[in-house]
């Protein structure tokens, strides 16, 4: 594939981060995709997770209902 020049040159450098920032990231998607791992929600958010006691699962009511 040819390599694409885009022209940023009277862009605000913030603006330039942003999409550097764009670019690495469909190149991280592209790298994941070419290797086969696949995405199971179609983005990259991963929530925070922290040890417990609790074994299975518990709904939102008893969570807040414990609070």
């Amino acid at each position: 594939m040819a390599e694409t020049v885009i022209d940023v040159h009277d862009l605000p450098e913030k603006d330039v981060k942003v999409l550097q920032r764009l670019v690495e990231l469909f190149r991280k998607r592209r790298l994941k995709e070419a290797s086969g791992r696949e995405e199971t929600s179609g983005n990259d958010i991963e929530l925070g997770t922290h040890p417990s006691d609790v074994i299975g699962s518990l709904t939102r009511r008893e969570i807040y209902d414990y609070l």
